[in-house]
């Protein structure tokens, strides 16, 4: 028979500091993403070049991680709130 232990509260809690640190790492990526554009504008030359490949490369993976970091908190905030509901309901099987 298996086993569990879960604070769905704590899920949930995670859930709202992942998406807090999502927001500050879309921010602070719109922030250099701003600045590298502003370079790219001013720099010309074979080492711009390489610097704005390595920058699409930069943007490219950004919304890679955003992508996973989202998903893992749509992930636990729907596993906390099913957890929470489903000892609620099993409460209920005891209650007169």
């Amino acid at each position: 028979m298996s086993q569990f232990s879960v604070d769905s509260d704590q899920m949930i809690a995670t859930s709202h500091a992942v998406q807090a640190g999502i927001e500050r790492l879309r921010a602070e990526a719109h922030s250099l993403t701003a600045q590298v554009t502003n370079l790219q504008g001013s720099w010309a030359g074979q080492a711009s070049a390489a610097f704005q490949s390595a920058a699409a490369e930069w943007g490219a993976m950004n919304v890679q991680v955003e992508s996973v970091l989202s998903a893992l908190n749509h992930a636990l905030g729907a596993a906390g709130a099913h957890y929470a509901e489903a000892e609620q309901m099993n409460a209920q099987l005891f209650l007169r």
